[in-house]
């Protein structure tokens, strides 16, 4: 057969004996717009590589059946010293974009010892567009002095490319990866790695980091699978990452405001930051069976210092996001390692080093020589980041920093620096396995998620810490889902001054605290607001007097209550509320248990002010609350339907009416007094009474307009009663102004009436009137309102017995009017429709007397008034469970009303006179309020109904102001303007008049 069936290959990447040489300073800026199409088609690479190395590949011939091969990224048998990685900094203010697996848009490289890049099957032709015309002709000088070198010794670099790459998909065997140098004496480190990232990075594939930034000291680098393939390809035993020795040097991301990173693909994490000391890296997303954290780190640990690794992300005018979307694409993936090792993916994608099996490694051969135990330290983890980071995939994580000495699982055995995270904005984790923030090692830690944060998981865990060192979480946002901190030191504490909207008995929702200390110095509340839910806190639980605990309560649905079971010490202070969900509070809930039956409380109610409902506290094996409603509380101001209401409520209460439940439950989480009082108002449906009310002040109108047709006898300034037909038209408005007592409204009215009049017998005269009136109602508290039409007649009697006037009024009137009501409760507001009707009938006994004068006169007049107001019973429509069943108004009113008027003649011509008049008086009304029974609708048959009142006033005063033009030989005009005033009340009117005598 032509060609070989097994193909056995070492391929490395970094110096091999010698000395070697110094890495360079490496300065890569861009900001225009560059694109690539490729498998591991990075955006920008930049790299420095002491000791030898940089990048390297492997393809294999078109025969191959089968590959054995070894791949070492890193130096070996480096006799040199100071084989350091030069200085790399990266700075992108444009635009990078990528699409192609293990395409990474920046990669910034410093190692020491050798070392770099790994390519298999790097055939992949690569696309790159948006490069200016510099750039493009230095690549295309390079390409062909790499085609004139393969020309002068024969080969075909097109067609040799194009058989590795269609064949590759037939072979299978197996791969030895060695991430990390071998052999040496000496010392190599990596130099720092400095990324600015200011513009938008997006990549496309699996595998493709927004960011890769290492320093490794000791050779190493990361591998890619490159093309990738079909092949079947395992890796081998004797895989490793780490043996070197040398320090990883300082690793800083900084992103700008405003900058963006958004990758799609398994294991595309949007930032990848290592600093590793002894060696390894990074083993790239193979096609292979095996990749592990156990496999690659059962070797011999390296020696030598992970380097500072800091992210930084300041606030700005703009939104800082990192957007992934994959399974296992971490948001930041940040390292800073001790003794070698590095990051694992599989085919999944990028893997959190995990717990089971966690065994250490063996010292490397120079171990003792270099003092191990005190030269391998790792320096930590520092992430200040403000803005979004979305890790929504299967176990993907939000932030996942690591600090100290990897065991064989690749979770810290020896921790070492510290790890720091303050976080201020949105952060999503991902389902499954995924969390928001998650870190390993570290001696001293600390989360800080600031005031404003929103932090949470789709998986139900927020937050997990692992490792022997302390570990300080202080949450000033809000913070959803379970903790976990059974993993971590016994000094470790989670302390929550935001709110904490814990949820679950689940491994993935539950408190999970360990030896760690929990204190509650601001809300906890199970589930979150609106939601049932129990929590399961593991270990002890401390509420400090600052403290608030907020149950939920709904008396529908499986969980009912929000509980809180405590397996250790629960010592509750502060206080406690309740927050009503869609249902009245009832019954007794268990808040606190603890199986020790260790509970110690000084807790006390947090209900606030405008809320109904208060809680009792009680103690037996276990901490329970009981519900107690008082729906008139201490300071609040409400009118006397208000006060009806609420005591019709505190019945419904007490009836335990299931109709009311999102009444009652509305009411309970009311904040402030102003709030309850609010509430209560678009509750009421006083207003709905208004238009009685009016129509019954507008029949005594009625029956004034009926006695209206005088005129001076002669030449004299004596008013007689005479035959005449007449129009008017009036513009009327009432205004009451709001108080504690009464809710005020506005009431806009226009009326077209015709009246006549006719001496029937010497001076007895007989007088008529017909109206309608169209008005409008305005509460001023804007929840109700209501507009109609009404009608009315009015008939008169009159004796005119010289100065003397007596007279009786008969009234009828009818009104239809359509209401509204809105109510709100909550965040939410309804609306009910209604239509009611009344009918007024009245009568009006008047006395006059004038005594007049050569040109003025005056009138001291009274009238007694009987009026019979009669609404019908309606029902509202529109508010399951609010709406109003209004009972009949049937109200008597009677009215006494003296008035003097003074006026005066003024002869224009012979034929033509004027008469300027004035009036002024008091009104005395029985009735102080239009009264009609309500009923909550759903209500309990033993739930008595309240009284809805109208408040009107008693008293008023009476003023008037006139002219009357009137001419001999047939027409009159007058010009009217009245009011009617008492304490926070106006009623006025215009009207004019046409009178036609006969």
């Amino acid at each position: 057969m032509a060609g070989g069936e097994i193909v056995n290959t070492s391929v490395g990447v970094g110096g091999s004996g010698g000395i070697g040489g110094v890495g360079n300073t490496v300065t890569v800026s861009n900001t225009g717009s560059i694109a690539t199409s490729g498998n591991s088609a990075f955006g920008i690479l930049a790299q420095s590589a002491g000791g030898g190395g940089g990048t390297g590949g492997l393809a294999t011939d078109p025969q191959t059946l089968s590959i054995d091969f070894s791949v070492t990224v890193g130096g070996s048998s480096l006799t040199g010293s100071g084989l350091d990685g030069g200085a790399v900094t990266l700075t992108n203010g444009g635009s990078v974009s990528t699409q192609g697996e293990e395409a990474h848009a920046l990669v910034a490289q410093s190692v020491g010892g050798g070392g770099g890049i790994f390519f298999l099957n790097e055939g992949t032709p690569v696309s790159i567009t948006g490069v200016n015309a510099d750039v493009d002709a230095a690549l295309a000088e390079v390409m062909a002095a790499i085609n004139q070198t393969a020309q002068a010794s024969s080969i075909d670099l097109t067609a040799l490319l194009g058989q590795l790459q269609s064949q590759i998909e037939a072979a299978s065997g197996s791969v030895t990866l060695t991430l990390g140098a071998s052999g040496g004496l000496w010392k190599n480190n990596g130099g720092t790695a400095t990324v600015t990232h200011a513009g938008a990075i997006t990549t496309s594939a699996n595998g493709a980091m927004g960011i890769l930034a290492q320093s490794i000291g000791g050779g190493g680098g990361f591998a890619t699978d490159g093309a990738g393939s079909s092949a079947s390809i395992a890796l081998a035993n004797g895989s490793s990452m780490g043996g070197g020795i040398g320090d990883g040097g300082s690793v800083t991301v900084n992103l700008a405001s405003g900058a963006t990173i958004v990758t799609h693909g398994a294991g595309s994490a949007g930032i990848l930051a290592q600093s590793i000391g002894g060696g390894g890296g990074y083993g790239g997303m193979w096609d292979a069976l095996g990749f592990s954290y156990s496999a690659l780190l059962s070797g011999s640990t390296g020696i030598g210092n992970g380097g500072l690794v800091t992210i930084n992300a300041p606030a700005g005018s703009g939104t800082t996001a990192i957007v992934t979307n994959g399974m296992s694409a971490h948001g930041i993936f940040a390292q800073s390692l001790s003794g070698g090792g590095g990051a694992v993916s599989d085919i999944s994608g990028l893997l959190i080093p995990g717990t089971s099996g966690n065994a250490g490694r063996a010292e490397g051969l120079f171990a003792v020589a270099y003092g191990a135990s005190s030269y391998t330290q790792a320096l930590g983890v520092s992430i200040n980041y403000a803005g979004t980071i979305s890790a929504t995939g299967e176990n993907s994580v939000g932030i996942f920093a690591q600090s100290g000495t990897q065991g064989t699982s690749g979770a810290i055995i020896t921790p070492s620096g510290n790890i720091d995270i303050t976080f201020a904005g949105t952060l999503l984790g991902g389902s499954y396995y995924g969390t928001s923030i998650q870190i390993d090692g570290g001696v001293t830690n600390s989360i800080n998620l600031m005031a404003g944060s929103t932090v949470s998981a789709l998986s139900g865990t927020s937050v997990i810490a692992t490792g022997t060192g302390t570990t300080t979480l202080n949450n000033y946002g809000t913070l959803s889902g379970g903790i976990d901190f059974s993993q971590a030191g016994s000094a470790s504490a989670f302390n929550n001054y935001g709110n904490f909207y814990s949820g679950g008995t689940t491994t993935s929702t539950m408190v999970n605290l360990g030896k760690a200390a929990f204190t509650n110095y601001g809300i906890m509340n199970s589930g979150g607001p609106g939601l049932t839910a129990p929590t399961q806190i593991n270990g002890n639980f401390v509420q400090a007097s600052a403290g608030i605990l907020v149950v939920d309560v709904n008396s529908t649905g499986t969980q009912t209550t929000d509980t809180y079971s405590v397996s250790g010490v629960a010592s509750l202070g502060g206080q406690l509320k309740f927050n009503a969900v869609g249902s009245r509070i009832t019954g007794t809930a268990t808040i606190a248990a603890s199986p020790l039956n260790v509970i110690t409380w000084s807790v006390s109610s947090d209900q606030t002010q405008g809320s109904t409902t208060d809680v009792s506290v009680t103690r037996t094996s276990q901490l329970s609350v009981q519900a107690q409603a008082n729906f008139q509380p201490a300071g609040v101001s409400l009118t006397q339907s208000e006060q009806n209401l609420a005591q019709h409520l505190q019945s419904s209460w007490n009836n335990a009416d299931v109709a009311q439940a999102t009444t009652f439950a509305a009411l309970a989480n009311i904040q402030t007094l102003a709030g309850y009082e609010a509430q209560l108002d678009s509750l009421s449906a006083e207003e709905n009474n208004a238009p009685s009310a009016s129509q019954t002040t507008g029949a005594r109108t009625s029956m004034h307009a009926a006695l209206s047709c005088p005129a001076f006898s002669g030449a004299s300034t004596l008013l007689q009663e005479t035959d005449c037909a007449w129009a008017r038209v009036i513009a009327g408005r009432t205004e009451q102004y709001s108080t504690a007592q009464v809710n005020g409204y506005t009431i806009d009215s226009l009326t077209y009436r015709i009246g006549m009049q006719r001496e029937i017998q010497d001076d007895w005269f007989l007088g008529a009137t017909l109206g309608f009136t169209s008005s409008n109602f305005n509460p001023a508290n804007g929840y109700s309102g209501s507009d109609g039409q009404a009608g009315d007649v009015a008939v008169s009697v009159k004796r005119q017995i010289g100065p003397w006037l007596l007279s009786l009024t008969g009234h009828l009137g009818f009104g239809g009017y359509d209401n509204e009501r809105y109510v709100t409760l909550g965040s939410n507001t309804w609306r009910a429709e209604s239509s009611s009707s009344v009918i007024t009938a009245g009568g009006r006994f008047r006395a006059a007397y004038e005594f007049a004068f050569d040109s003025w006169y005056v009138k001291p007049y009274a009238d007694f008034d009987v009026i019979y107001t009669y609404m019908p019973s309606y029902m509202e429509a529109g508010l399951s469970g609010l709406n109003l069943q209004m009972g009949s108004m049937k109200e008597w009113t009677f009215a006494f009303s003296p008035n003097v008027e003074l006026g005066a003649r003024f002869d224009v011509s012979k034929e033509v006179w004027l008469r300027p008049y004035g009036s002024v008086g008091m009104t005395f009304l029985s009735n102080d309020s239009m009264d009609a029974q309500a009923t909550l609708q759903g209500v309990g048959a033993n739930v008595a109904s309240y009284t809805s009142s109208q408040a009107m006033p008693d008293t008023l005063l009476d003023l008037g102001v006139g002219v009357q033009l009137y001419h001999v030989k047939g027409y009159e005009l007058r010009g009217e303007y009245k009011a009617q005033i008492a304490s926070d009340f106006l009623a006025q009117e215009f009207s004019a008049r046409l009178a036609i005598p006969f």
